[in-house]
């Protein structure tokens, strides 16, 4: 085993022995000659496993992930996608996208696709983000426009086709709408979701016929976004449904007759907000989600782009009276439902809910001035439900401990109606009345300690009727044009009349009968 030199043989393993004072203990055992005085200076330690040494062990590290694109290329759709679609957020994979493949198209009008994604193991970064959405163009003429948009996490695909080749107009037509778009797609994916349609409204209707936008965002443990926008010369509709409920719209813009002028709109407007408002307040609703429900009607019943200086709509237009007795906006169907919650684990069935809707309807009758007809209905409707402590300066806090159910359950139905009537015999005015009323039902059990000891119902009602006959028909009457002071005194007695024009949700605002 040992050679004449001292060297070790195969097999064998050559070990120094160190002097006590710096010995460490061995690792493995060892046969060496016992301790003593004159300790040999090496031993022989015999491995036979180290003759032939087992290779070292080999790890596999996964490979980097890669991105696989449909087309190589090096164009500015490309650029901006690969800068995009590995972002955490659909906001940021999205971000200037749809406006760059807009203006892209509205420069030289030809197709595009491209999609990209990421390959490996390691291919699907961020937290399950996935959206997809599509903007559909249709031209006076009958051609189309279509793009998509779709993203998962690590991947992106645009494109956008044309079903024939656009002139120059319908192109700067289109190109018009690439920021509105963007400012919807970026509003629609973000989290909470915003409702920023107003350039969508005011495309040029002589050009392009109809617009329609749909999003689906969905993310990880949330409830999925779905927004679909319609506008067209006489319709703009609005769903959007979310983790907060739905908000549904329909707004008629084709019958511009019934429009006011700047200041009619507006002030009808204020007051259809304040109304959303204290129907937010009465029934608890969730105010971020009722001022979501605020800016889309807002954007959807204003009128199109250099249109806010009074519409000139068919024959026969309505004069500054019968305008003086309508709201000035167009007609309309608005409603929010908000996404119902069971708070109280004791009792499931109490649920916490809100739903509002809101809607003017509007009818022209007669062959013509002489004798025309026109009323104006405007109905709202309150349903909401929701827990509350038992004084303001308590907590609410519902378990199914029997202890901790000390609250109030309230629901409250609510509706509002204003009554707009105007009619004409042989070009006379002969009836002009305003009709509103109110109901407020609000019913109220009281809880402590689980037990019911208190219930309430307290319903409230009220209607009041205006003649307008004999106020307005002067004004109505004047052949030969006012001086500007009669002009003036005009105006204002026009102004008070329709600032009484509306919905009244509280029956002790309304000045008639009460019960």
């Amino acid at each position: 085993m040992i050679g004449q030199a001292g060297m070790v043989t195969a097999g064998a393993l050559f070990l120094e022995v160190l002097p006590p004072s710096v010995a460490r203990a061995p690792s493995v055992s060892a046969h060496a000659a016992p301790d003593t005085a004159t300790a040999p200076a090496s031993v022989v330690l015999t491995l036979s496993a180290l003759a032939a040494p087992e290779p070292s062990p080999t790890y596999a590290f996964p490979p980097a992930s890669t991105p696989v694109w449909q087309t190589p290329s090096q164009d500015a759709i490309s650029s901006i996608m690969a800068s995009r679609y590995t972002a955490a957020s659909l906001s940021g994979r999205f971000d200037g996208l749809g406006k760059s493949l807009l203006d892209r198209f509205a420069t030289d009008g030809s197709d595009f696709s491209q999609s990209v994604r990421l390959s490996g193991p390691l291919a699907a970064p961020g937290n399950g983000a996935q959206a997809t959405t599509t903007l559909s163009i249709r031209t006076a003429g009958g051609k189309s426009v279509v793009l998509d948009m779709t993203t998962e996490d690590g991947s992106l695909a645009v494109g956008i086709h044309g079903s024939a080749a656009l002139d120059d107009a319908e192109r700067a037509a289109v190109g018009k709408l690439a920021d509105a778009f963007q400012k919807a797609l970026d509003g629609a994916v973000s989290t909470p979701p915003r409702v920023d349609l107003e350039g969508l409204t005011g495309f040029d209707t002589a050009v392009l016929s109809s617009v329609d936008v749909t999003v689906r965002s969905a993310q990880a443990g949330h409830t999925p976004t779905n927004l679909v926008f319609h506008a067209d010369a006489a319709t703009r509709s609005l769903t959007l449904s979310g983790e907060s409920g739905t908000i549904d719209m329909t707004v008629d813009v084709g019958a511009t007759a019934i429009l006011g002028n700047r200041a009619q709109r507006a002030e009808a407007l204020a007051g259809y907000l304040r109304q959303f408002d204290a129907a937010a307040v009465r029934g608890q609703g969730d105010r971020t989600f009722m001022a979501m429900f605020k800016s889309a009607f807002g954007q959807l019943t204003a009128p199109p782009d250099g249109s806010s200086s009074g519409l000139v709509p068919m024959a026969g237009a309505l004069s500054a009276v019968q305008a003086s007795v309508l709201t000035g906006l167009p007609d309309f169907h608005a409603s929010i439902v908000q996404a119902a919650s069971a708070p109280n684990p004791l009792k499931p069935s109490e649920k916490d809910g809100f739903a509002y809707s809101v809607s003017q309807e509007t009818r022209i009758g007669g062959n013509g001035a002489l004798d025309r007809s026109i009323s104006q209905n405007v109905h709202s409707q309150l349903s909401a439900s929701y827990h509350s402590p038992l004084s303001a300066d308590s907590a609410l806090m519902l378990t199914l401990d029997p202890k901790s159910q000390n609250y109030v359950y309230t629901h409250v139905e609510d509706v509002a109606d204003s009554q707009t009537d105007i009619a004409y015999d042989k070009g006379r005015l002969a009836k002009a009345s305003i009709t509103r009323s109110a109901s407020q039902t609000t019913e109220r059990s009281r809880y402590v300690m689980a037990r019911l000891v208190e219930q309430t119902t307290v319903p409230r009602r009220a209607s009041e009727t205006r003649d307008l006959l004999a106020l307005l028909r002067p004004l109505d009457d004047e052949a030969s044009p006012p001086t500007r002071q009669k002009q003036a005194s005009r105006d204002q007695a026009l102004a008070a009349v329709h600032a009484t024009v509306g919905l009244e949700a509280d029956p002790s605002r309304l000045h008639g009968v009460k019960a």
